[in-house]
């Protein structure tokens, strides 16, 4: 940033100018990706002597901004999110989902690129055999009792998961791990996965009272939770290509999104040097709330309780009214429709025509939800539109 006198002209056209009417100083903040750095602020102070404080003159001026509404703390060179465009890496998220499976994105997004056969065929190797739950997570999930919430049964698998092997944890070895050791934080992440991908085989397993299956090295991660569900595992079985096919889906829409809530207590955690797992502990707990992961669970329950089509207006009068929250319709990014929707609906439509999949209803109501909101003006002016969630909720809980 360069300071100049008041009188002094503009040199930079790609820049913010700024004129401390304090001081009568003028400054060139430079504007990179459409921001600012917080940082180039701190030169902007008060004179000393002034009636500023002497904090104000010695420390510059400082942003502040509760709950980060308008603050970008990293810049990502994993994905770009636009509109209603998103890329990662250097395909778009149209052409992973039609040509990928979930490994392939997976690795993509943490290595950079695409792997070749070996490199995926190591990758989920390990990955599968990090899979395998520690007796002492078994132990601590049969405490549980079957209809506790499936959310919490989860987030309490990952917790013992982190603090079954003090090995990986720095302060129980006391030093620092990863940090500078490219082999050692490989490793961490396969753990972070595997017991991420297992924690949901487990938490359905003991919810459904089922016996917990053995994940299998030549499988992908999805199909390894699939054969840990018990839900099946021959590949001619209709129902249970089915039902990996779409969860590659579904894990590759909700695969990365940015700056999200847990996304960035995970980044906060980790700052601290605690290892991934831990980290990811940290960030699931966030996960719960209704205004983040918990919005599907929001949005499918609002849906029971519509229960019909023709009880939608009802509800629509009373989101506008200000007296309930319509789950599944705007998004913090996107003012436009969330890219992911279209694709959700699809696999909708096609658990619809599945004759394994019991009808329930409410696909007909979230349909009936997101034509009035793309009719109404209350919702256009608002630039708010359809998002994953609407119809991941039914996705999800028809799978």
């Amino acid at each position: 940033m360069s300071s100049t006198s008041p009188s002094k002209d503009r040199k930079s056209q790609n820049a913010l100018h700024v004129v401390d009417k304090r001081s009568g100083r003028s400054y060139d903040i430079p504007i990179i990706h459409n921001a600012i750095r917080a940082k180039d602020l701190v030169a902007i102070k008060a004179l000393n002597g002034s009636s500023a404080s002497a904090d104000q003159a010695e420390r510059g001026l400082r942003v502040y901004d509760p709950g980060y509404q308008n603050t970008c703390v990293e810049e990502s060179e994993i994905s770009f999110m636009y509109d209603a465009c998103e890329e990662r890496g250097n395909y778009s998220l149209d052409e992973l989902y039609a040509q990928n499976d979930f490994d392939e994105v997976a690795f993509l997004l943490i290595w950079g690129h695409l792997p070749c056969f070996e490199e995926k065929r190591h990758f989920r190797s390990e990955l599968a055999l990090a899979m395998r739950p520690p007796q002492r997570v078994l132990d601590v999930v049969s405490s549980y009792p079957r209809d506790a919430p499936a959310y919490t049964v989860w987030f309490a698998i990952l917790a013992a998961w982190a603090t079954s092997d003090p090995h990986h944890i720095p302060i129980a070895v006391g030093k620092v791990l990863s940090l500078g050791d490219s082999d050692h934080a490989k490793g961490e992440v396969a753990r972070t996965m595997g017991a991420v991908a297992a924690a949901f085989a487990l938490t359905y397993c003991h919810c459904h009272d089922r016996r917990i299956g053995t994940s299998q090295a030549e499988k992908s991660l999805i199909e390894n939770v699939v054969l840990m569900m018990n839900l099946g595992s021959d590949q001619n079985d209709n129902s249970y290509a089915g039902v990996v096919r779409k969860l590659n889906k579904i894990a590759i829409l909700y695969a990365e999104h940015g700056m999200s809530n847990s996304t960035s207590i995970f980044l906060h955690s980790a700052s601290s040097l605690a290892d991934p797992l831990t980290s990811f502990v940290a960030a699931a707990a966030t996960m719960g709330g209704p205004l983040h992961v918990g919005a599907i669970d929001m949005a499918y329950k609002s849906f029971e309780r519509i229960g019909t089509p023709d009880r939608v207006p009802e509800m629509m009068e009373r989101v506008k009214a200000g007296k309930e929250r319509l789950f599944g319709y705007g998004h913090r990014v996107y003012k436009t429709e969330d890219p992911r929707a279209k694709h959700y609906k699809a696999i909708l439509e096609e658990l619809s025509r599945d004759p394994n999949v019991r009808p329930n209803g409410l696909a007909d109501v979230a349909r009936e939800v997101d034509r009035m909101a793309k009719e109404d003006e209350y919702f256009l002016s608002r630039g708010l539109s359809v998002n994953a969630d609407l119809y991941a909720s039914l996705v999800i809980a028809a799978l």
